[in-house]
Order: C-alpha cells, then sequence, then structure tokens
C-alpha cells in the first residue's frame, strides 16, 4: 500500500494483482488547474463558463485507455469450454462446416466473432475532463498551453464534482426518458466519485478474466437456445445487481491510469456519460458538463498583449483573480510563480 496525502487530500494506492485499488478521502476543499491554448473555442468556453470534456480518443498520449490480454489464454478457455461440452462443440463444428480434428479453426472463429478485442477501451460513452494540482510545471504550460502563450483555469474540487453530479442525473433522464435500455434506471450508476488522481503504473489492466467470463456467457447462451443476441447480452449485464462495482472498477484501471513517463502531470481526470452517444452522436468525442465559474485565472509569460488585454477584461466582469505567470531564479535554477495582477 502506497500512501500520498497533501493538506486537503489523501491518497491510498492498494495493489491487487496487476490491478490498482484507489482510495481517496477529501479533508477539505482544494484547487484544481486546467492549461488551455488560446483559440476561439478555449476563449468562448471561459467567457461562458462552460466546461467541456472529451473521449479518450481525443487524448494526446496514443496509449491512454488503452488495456491488456492474454489471446492464448482466451482461445484456451474456449477450446476447454468446448471440450467440456461435446454436444454444443459438435453443433458448432457442424454449423461452422468444420470436422473434429478443426476444432483449432472453430477457436479461432469463436474469438474473432464473440470478442474481436483489441487494445483500446474507447468506446465514445464516457468522456473526461483533465487537471493538474500545479500551475508552475513549466512543461504543462509547454504541451498545454502553447509554449506558455495560453492560459490556466482555477476551479474548485467541489464545484466541480457537484457540476458533474448534476451532468450524470441530466443523462440518466434522458436515457429513462427514450427507454434506450429498456425500461432500465439509471440512479444506480451515477459515478460517486467522478474526481480521481490519475495512478502511474507501467502496467496496463488486464482483461483476460472480463474476456473469459463474456465468452462463458455467450456459449451458454447458444448452448441453452442455440443463439446469443450479444445487444440482449449487454443489456442483461447492465441490470446485474453487482454490474456498478464492476464498471467502477474497470473505469478506475483503465481510464485513470497513465504510464509513469506522464507523473510530471499530476493529473486528476472528471468522468462523465458522453451526452452526444446518447442522442446518436456517435462520433462526437465532445461534450459540455454544464457551467462553473472559476475561481481564478493564470496567464502564460508568453502571452500576447492582445489576449493578455482580453483576457484580464474578462476575468474582471467575472471578478475573479487574475495571476501572471513569471519565471524566477530560485538558487541555481528557475521555476515559474505566479504573481496576482
Amino acid at each position: 500500500m502506497k500512501v500520498s496525502r497533501s493538506s486537503h487530500y489523501s491518497i491510498k494506492r492498494i495493489k491487487e494483482g496487476k490491478n490498482i485499488g484507489l482510495h481517496v478521502t477529501i479533508d477539505s476543499d482544494f484547487s484544481l488547474f486546467r492549461y488551455r491554448a488560446i483559440n476561439k473555442y478555449t476563449t468562448e468556453q471561459f467567457l461562458n463558463d462552460e466546461l467541456f470534456a472529451t473521449s479518450s480518443s481525443g487524448f494526446n498520449d496514443p496509449y491512454d485507455s488503452k488495456v491488456m490480454f492474454s489471446s492464448r489464454k482466451i482461445k484456451n478457455h474456449i477450446k476447454q469450454k468446448l471440450l467440456n461440452n461435446e454436444s454444443l462443440m459438435r453443433k458448432l463444428l457442424q454449423e461452422n462446416g468444420l470436422k473434429l480434428k478443426q476444432i483449432n479453426d472453430l477457436v479461432n472463429s469463436i474469438y474473432e466473432k464473440v470478442l474481436a478485442p483489441n487494445y483500446s477501451a474507447d468506446n465514445n460513452v464516457y468522456a473526461f475532463a483533465c487537471f493538474s494540482t500545479d500551475v508552475t510545471q513549466e512543461i504543462m504550460w509547454a504541451h498545454y498551453a502553447n509554449l506558455a502563450t495560453g492560459f490556466a483555469l482555477e476551479y474548485s474540487y467541489y464545484d466541480l464534482v457537484g457540476l458533474n453530479i448534476e451532468h450524470q442525473k441530466i443523462v440518466g433522464n434522458l436515457v429513462e426518458k427514450l427507454n434506450i435500455l429498456n425500461g432500465y434506471t439509471f440512479d444506480s450508476d451515477i459515478i460517486e466519485n467522478p474526481l480521481l488522481p490519475v495512478v502511474y503504473q507501467n502496467n496496463k489492466y488486464d482483461i483476460t478474466n472480463i474476456c473469459n467470463d463474456h465468452i462463458d456467457e455467450v456459449l451458454d447462451r447458444l448452448d441453452k437456445d442455440g443463439k446469443c443476441n450479444q445487444f440482449q447480452l449487454l443489456l442483461d449485464n447492465v441490470l446485474k445487481p453487482d454490474i456498478s462495482n464492476l464498471a467502477n472498477e474497470f473505469i478506475q484501471n483503465v481510464y485513470f491510469r497513465k504510464k509513469n513517463p506522464w507523473s510530471y502531470e499530476n493529473e486528476w481526470r472528471l468522468i462523465c456519460y458522453n451526452y452526444s452517444v446518447f442522442v446518436g452522436q456517435i462520433n462526437n468525442p465532445y461534450v459540455s458538463i454544464g457551467k462553473i465559474a472559476p475561481k481564478a485565472i493564470y496567464l502564460g509569460e508568453n502571452i500576447s498583449s492582445f489576449n493578455k488585454r482580453s483576457l484580464i477584461a474578462i476575468a474582471r466582469d467575472k471578478q475573479i483573480d487574475v495571476y501572471e505567470m513569471k519565471t524566477i531564479i530560485v538558487g541555481k535554477t528557475l521555476k515559474l510563480k505566479a504573481f496576482k495582477l
């Protein structure tokens, strides 16, 4: 167990095999910062107090939200499942025009048709807004604020969580109203801890057992009814009483895990349901979580005079604090520091 603490929260990371258990205790409100490059969308969002999120397909790390699995173990599991049920095995061999000695071909066919697994967990159902606990990181200003020509916004932890919970309720009401999931009620799937720190670990989440469980369900239904509607199977799984715990474990280990080289970001992520998906915009990775006023704005050290004046004017209208980032000499090095205007 590894514990990290601040004056506002503590984080316990408990390793369970290849997976990470994360327990976060919030003692008091604290600030999180969002770095922004200046463009039409970010300035309009600041002007209108809007917070947008994006699906994991929009992340700048191409290996973010990726999973790992053992195709060998999965195929061995399928083969053993068939060998333990000879009548089902012969039936599926016949349906696929195969002979007993071609059982490996049947295994490969089931693997591809039922799972077609890949290394990405992205399905656009979830969207994320990313924040940092540190506004003085030079590399963050370089990567996310266009070489320090942009800005950063400061938000309250409690305000972000409250906004997210309200957004989840809106999405839940939409799902129930449109009856997308055949009478499914959304209450049990409210994500109670939507804002969590990212765990930095090189190992990816192993979904081999999840794949094997799905294989079992599909083959059991084929044995019982001779067919399996995978969409209906998905709906049935959604209604299982323990699905929320399983979903939270999956979310935490996939979407809140990054490889060690990214640890400089000190990242916290706000997860929400992607409203766009539920209204038919499946390929739209962006979603508005709602309106939230920042506590302050921080101007990048290399911001242009025009952009500086424009953002200060907006901030004054909002009556929020304005800070300017400047490099100072500390000992034998240089550090960024925020100075209030």
